[in-house]
Parts: C-alpha cells; structure tokens; sequence
C-alpha cells in the first residue's frame, strides 16, 4: 500500500467569472516510508495539493488515497494519522502560552497529558523555544510561531506529515536543526513514517528528499531523484573563468555556448562529456585565463531548462 496515489488530480477556482486551472491531472505516487518534495514557484499549485491530501479542499476531478483511505469519504480515518505544518500559519490562542498550546493540541489528538509533557519537553529544546515556553502566542515572533506549529505536527508522531514550507521565516542555523530532525524522525520510523514536502528552497529538498517532483502552472512535469532531475538541464556542466583584459575569448571558443557574466568574466557551457575534456585541457595551459571553475547543474538549472521560469 502506498502512502500517498493520485489519479489525474485536478482544481480549478472561479473568480470573478474567470476559471483558473490550479491543478490539472496530477498523478502520485509516494511510497511508504519515504521523503518526498515538491518544488516549484509561488502559484504553481504546491499548496492546493497539499490542502487536498490533507482533506481540506476536494478536487475538481480525479481521486486520491492517503495511507489507503479515500479522501473524499474517509477524511476522520486521515485526519487521525496524519499531521499538517503550513509556513506562516497562525495557529492558536493568543491568550495562551506555547506550553499551554502544544499540551491543548496534544490532547485533542488523544495524547495522555504526561506523554504530551515529555513530548513537549524535546520537541521545544530541538526548535530552541524552551526559554519561550512560557511566552504568550500573541507575544511571538514568527519565527517563533513557526517553530511552535513545526513541534505541534510533530508531537502526536503522525503516521503521513504535510509541510508545506516549514522553514519559512526560521533562521539558518534553526532551519538546519529541523531538517536534521525530520530526518531522524523519518529514519527512526521503521518505514512506518511518510513525508511530503513542498519548498522552492532547492537545498532543502536535495538534503532531506529521496524523490522530488517538479511542478509549474499546476503540471507535475518532471520526476526522480535530485540527480535525475539534473539531467534535464540544457547542458552537463559549465566552467566560469576570469580572463586577461583585452583578450577576445568569444572568437577563441565560438565553437562553444558562452555567456558574459561581468566585464572579465564568462561562463562556457559543456553540453556533453566528450566537449568537458577537450574544453579542460585547452583552458588549464591557455595563459590568458587567469582562473577557472567547473560548476555543475543545479536543481534551478534543470528548472530553468524544464519552464523556462526561476525557482524562486
């Protein structure tokens, strides 16, 4: 059984009389046990996925299961088994302390008050919030709200957790921390434990995501692990090189694709290995090259190649 399958997953919204394709015939499939994110820009339709794998928005056509149950009909046996984690959220009672939020979230889920306690105890000094502990939801930052809604989807050990940009206004070296986490969550869960991401931090799914899908004007376009994807870029690799002032380097590789970064800088892309090693030798003894490097493909060039569009 898969955690998460899909079938021509479709979502329009009508606005002011004008139909807007959010989704259009996604299909999914993410096994058990696994980390899986979704790239793509703002709009792309990364959110809408999420909103309806976690039963809170049905799609227009198509099907879909979570953990084998039908979203349509069978939302409480989803919602019991699963967590959600929305990047600027805001979710809670500003009244309230993060201690006493996350032990009210706790036990609606079913958690008895002293495992929620313990819970509350890890969770709060991995995110470093434990000195706020005590602080009023209204008096924090948002990226302190962030941390809190991170710990709040993790507490209740959710069998399928939805984070949609959870890093989103978390410091760098905080964001890191989380990311460990998660990953140790998923480790330790003896395959029991599913993952879906979305992000347009290229980083971030390349370090915690065995299987990433890219997804532009609502099109899951292109699937497989980071590497794979990588290939779908124009070329294999580039060099950036500095060169000599005056030196005319178009008319020395015009047989290569060359752009001009700066005044003595350019970039020579290799579209293929057989050019990278005729390339190499010809700029490592050419003298008026004063220095150079290879570079290969990002996630955001094989994005750029696939849309035509930034990532970011």
């Amino acid at each position: 059984m898969l955690a998460v399958e899909t079938h021509n997953i479709s979502r329009t919204f009508v606005k002011k009389k004008k139909v807007k394709v959010a989704l259009e015939n996604i299909n999914l499939k993410i096994d058990h046990g696994s980390f899986y994110g979704l790239l793509g820009p703002n709009g792309a339709g990364k959110t809408t996925l999420i909103k309806i794998l976690s039963t809170l928005l049905l799609p227009t056509s198509g099907k879909a299961e979570v953990l084998g149950f039908n979203i349509a009909d069978e939302t409480n046996e989803i919602r019991w088994r699963m967590s959600l984690v929305s990047g600027g959220e805001f979710s809670g009672y500003g009244l309230l302390t993060v201690e006493e939020q996350l032990w009210m979230f706790a036990l609606f889920n079913g958690m008895k008050s002293k495992n929620a306690k313990n819970k509350i105890d890890e969770l709060l000094e991995i995110v470093g919030l434990e000195e706020s502990r005590k602080t009023e939801l209204a008096e924090l930052s948002t990226g302190m709200r962030q941390k809190m809604n991170l710990v709040r989807g993790l507490m209740t050990d959710p069998e399928i957790l939805f984070l949609d940009e959870p890093t989103l206004g978390l410091d760098v070296e905080i964001a890191r921390d989380v990311r460990d986490y998660l990953k140790r969550w998923i480790k330790t869960g003896e395959s029991k434990r599913t993952v879906l991401l979305t992000t347009h931090y290229m980083q971030e799914a390349e370090e915690l995501c065995e299987k990433i899908g890219i997804i532009n004007d609502g099109n899951l376009i292109i699937e497989g692990s980071s590497d794979e994807i990588k290939k779908g870029s124009t070329y294999s690799s580039k060099y950036i090189v500095d060169t000599a002032s005056q030196y005319d380097i178009k008319s020395e590789y015009e047989s290569f694709e060359l752009n001009n970064i700066s005044n003595n800088k350019y970039e020579i892309l290799i579209l293929n290995k057989e050019d990278e090693n005729e390339l190499y030798n010809s700029i490592r003894f050419n003298k008026k090259i004063t220095k150079f490097e290879i570079v290969t493909p990002t996630l955001e060039d094989a994005f750029m190649s696939l849309t035509g569009r930034e990532l970011n």
